[in-house]
């Protein structure tokens, strides 16, 4: 069994949102809980990370925090601090707007994992690079990404073997797994 970490991605300006999204409660609870509890199934509580740039704000949330080693580099910055901060040579990743997700992907991802720097879901044309599994491999191409100022994820990886996995056939999968709240509109009735 590979040894995994659990990273929820915090560290976004919630700038559509018009507030931090991440505590705008979803459901009864924050929409971060979401992201967490799906996490929860998937590694050891031990194994949980919370990325983001506002630690004050989730210091009540009993998980490990880290923040940007390198500010104002969107999502790329935040996995290169998971990646760097994680204990285990895995992390799989969850951002904190996307409760739909189910815990099997992350199984899915790992099982589809050997000989590959990453396993990024996709579902029709489109990648999910957000709620993907990462090698510490990825480290060194995710550095140059940043000092070259290159900060879409899939372009940090493009020289990396990365595993674009369907996983439409699974069980667990759903169309509407990957919809992820950026507005207040987003958020389904």
């Amino acid at each position: 069994m590979k040894k995994v970490s659990g990273i929820i991605l915090a560290g976004g300006k919630s700038s559509r949102f018009g507030r931090d999204k991440c505590l705008y409660e979803y459901k009864g609870k924050p929409l971060i809980m979401h992201s967490l509890d799906i996490m929860k199934r998937v590694v050891e509580s031990a194994q949980l990370i919370l990325s983001t740039n506002n630690p004050v704000a989730y210091s009540g949330f009993g998980i490990r925090i880290i923040s940007d080693i390198h500010r104002n580099c969107g999502p790329l910055g935040g996995l290169h601090s998971a990646l760097t901060n994680s204990p285990a040579d895995y992390i799989a990743v969850i951002p904190c707007d996307t409760p739909f997700v189910h815990p099997g992907l992350y199984d899915f991802l790992l099982k589809n994992s050997e000989g590959y720097d990453a396993v990024i879901p996709t579902h029709g044309k489109y990648a999910e690079p957000m709620c993907g599994l990462y090698r510490k491999s990825c480290l060194g191409n995710l550095d140059k990404a940043i000092m070259s100022r290159r900060l879409k994820i899939l372009d940090a990886l493009s020289t990396l073997q990365v595993n674009f996995a369907d996983p439409s056939g699974e069980e667990f999968y759903t169309a509407g797994m990957f919809h992820n709240i950026n507005r207040i509109s987003d958020i389904p009735s």
